[in-house]
């Protein structure tokens, strides 16, 4: 037993270093994009005006919450760190790498809650939702771009530390240890809420979830409800920010559109439908469900409890998959008044919330159907030829799934020199801008170079793009042009 253990460990960390790495190669080679401009320059201002960097960062995301979105604890933190002002190059990809470091390890320690009586399933769920990522450009605008970062795959991070505190809370009796458990989920419940409204609905739809099903439990363990509570009032605080509407009312009066709660009830169950056509559309993840699946299985792993699944249970958890998943699309399509989830980073984090409550209901299913199995006397011989095969038919259809995705396209970018050459024109375009001349319009000429996997600052040859007069602002410059030729 101990040197299977130890074997499964070496294979994990094995595992780990070969799925992170590339992502991280990512992380250490990103550069500001699109809104990080406007934010720094935003933020700089406001020091300027009030002289206190907290009051500041206080002052700019208050007015972004009355005039454009309600993301205030988001865009508090975004507005203080500033990385690329504050520390430059190196500190902001440093802030990009500790982000995604974060993300998987929050990730892991929920599943680590979640499955504590399986220390190797954990670590193999967790490996499963990371390497399955296909939506590069999704993936690139969570984790390569820090105002995107900071307002969805942050808050992600920390709606997963909020539902793995209150399951320790949950499943804990030492009352000391409660108060610092309901506080600690409390906190990160808050933080999630705060960010993104698509994010926000998640962490308070899964919270819901989580007291519905324990209901029983909250009489004796009031405890448990406060993390739902303050998650759902800073959702409310975030969703009701007057700027949300004024932007919400923009959108309809440029695009000619009137739709209501109504229309959005019926957009995001076409969303949801579409959604899942791409999620189930992906072979690779359906491979790694399939092998999930049948490690369960044939390993006889017990997923939940020790307690046996019933059909009852396996229902229930469908139906509150289908819930969060509802509830998680719901203000994307209601603030964008459409059936899709319009950008690269709301279509990505559905995505992923998607995906980790597939592999959850996966994971259940295959107990209850290995007590089945145990139940019937099936052999085990069938079981494995079955699963052989099964995971046969999905590989070839797998291969081109996982080409597709980020994580292919960073490992070919970084072993190519594709990625070296972007990189190196983009951070030329930056020391250009830097040691540029203030007040000046600033021309510059590029060697067109081209990556799938990396992000470039977003200039373009219109220096009226809101990208271009950002960043003219950030630089002190009187316009921004910048032109890729081959």
């Amino acid at each position: 037993m101990k040197t299977r253990k130890i074997t499964f460990s070496i294979l994990f960390i094995i595992a780990t270093i070969a799925i992170i790495l590339p992502m991280l190669y990512g992380t250490m080679h990103s550069v500001p994009y699109s809104d990080d401009y406007d934010f720094e320059w935003t933020s700089l201002n406001a020091i300027g005006e009030y002289g206190n960097e907290i009051k500041a960062a206080i002052k700019a995301s208050l007015n972004m919450y009355e005039n454009w979105e309600g993301t205030y604890v988001s865009d508090c933190i975004i507005y203080y760190i500033r990385p690329y002002s504050r520390w430059g190059l190196k500190g902001y990809q440093t802030v990009m790498t500790l982000n995604l470091l974060f993300y998987v390890f929050s990730m892991m320690f929920l599943f680590r809650t979640v499955f504590k009586k399986n220390w190797h399933l954990p670590y193999l769920m967790a490996l499963i939702m990371t390497a399955c990522i296909t939506d590069y450009w999704g993936f690139k605008e969570l984790f390569y771009w820090y105002v995107g970062a900071f307002q969805y795959s942050f808050n992600l991070s920390f709606a997963f530390l909020a539902l793995g505190f209150l399951i320790l809370l949950f499943e804990n009796n030492n009352k000391g240890q409660n108060i610092l458990y309901a506080i600690m989920s409390c906190g990160c419940g808050f933080i999630a809420s705060g960010g993104s409204l698509e994010i926000a609905a998640a962490n308070c739809a899964v919270l819901l979830l989580f007291l519905v099903y324990n209901v029983r439990k909250l009489k004796e363990k009031v405890l448990i409800a406060f993390p739902f509570i303050v998650a759902v009032i800073n959702a409310a605080i975030s969703a009701f920010a007057p700027g949300n509407f004024k932007r919400s009312e923009g959108y309809m009066e440029n695009d000619g559109i009137s739709k209501g709660i109504i229309d959005a009830v019926f957009d995001t169950f076409i969303c949801w439908v579409n959604e899942h056509k791409q999620i189930l559309g992906n072979y690779f993840f359906i491979l790694l469900l399939v092998v999930l699946f049948f490690f369960i299985i044939i390993g006889n792993v017990i997923v939940i409890s020790d307690h046996k699944l019933d059909i009852k249970n396996i229902l229930l958890f469908a139906v509150g998959l289908v819930f969060v998943e509802y509830i998680t699309a719901f203000p994307v399509c209601y603030g964008y008044h459409s059936s899709e989830l319009t950008y690269k980073r709301t279509s990505y984090s559905y995505r992923l919330i998607a995906s980790i409550l597939i592999i959850f209901f996966v994971a259940c299913l295959a107990q209850y159907v290995a007590q089945e199995i145990k139940k019937k006397n099936i052999s085990s011989k069938i079981v494995s030829t079955v699963a052989i095969i099964t995971t046969v038919i999905c590989i070839s259809g797998a291969i081109g799934s996982y080409k597709e995705g980020i994580h292919y396209l960073l490992i070919t970018d970084s072993t190519n020199g594709i990625g070296a050459e972007f990189y190196a024109n983009r951070v030329d375009i930056l020391d250009r801008l830097s040691s540029a001349e203030k007040g000046s319009d600033v021309y510059i000429v590029e060697p067109s170079t081209y990556s799938n996997a990396l992000l470039g600052p977003g200039i373009t040859e219109n220096k009226d793009d809101y990208v271009n007069q950002s960043v003219s602002r950030f630089f002190g410059l009187n316009s921004v042009v910048v032109e890729f030729k081959d």
